[in-house]
């Protein structure tokens, strides 16, 4: 069972997804939006040892976002645990 901050987190992003408004937007900061939400569970959705459901629901808002056209960006898909905004800093 989800607690109650992982349930919030993971509402938050779904609703994000869903109402992010593209237009004057690039897809950078749709991620760097995302990733800001998602830093207090995406650990935990990575890591062998976390929340089943917070993994699962977890990739179904990452592939709901990929659906909306908000590709998976190259440093997610190379680097699970750190942002875009993060990586463009090293």
């Amino acid at each position: 069972m989800l607690t109650d901050q992982e349930a919030t987190v993971l509402a938050k992003l779904a609703d994000y997804v869903a109402s992010f408004d593209r237009a004057g937007h690039t897809p950078q900061e749709f991620w760097d939006g995302f990733f800001s939400i998602a830093e207090e569970i995406r650990a935990e959705a990575f890591s062998n040892a976390g929340h089943v459901e917070v993994r699962e629901r977890y990739f179904d808002i990452i592939t709901a976002a990929d659906d909306a056209g908000y590709c998976v960006p190259m440093t997610l898909m190379h680097s699970p645990l750190s942002s875009p905004a993060a990586d463009a800093g090293d």
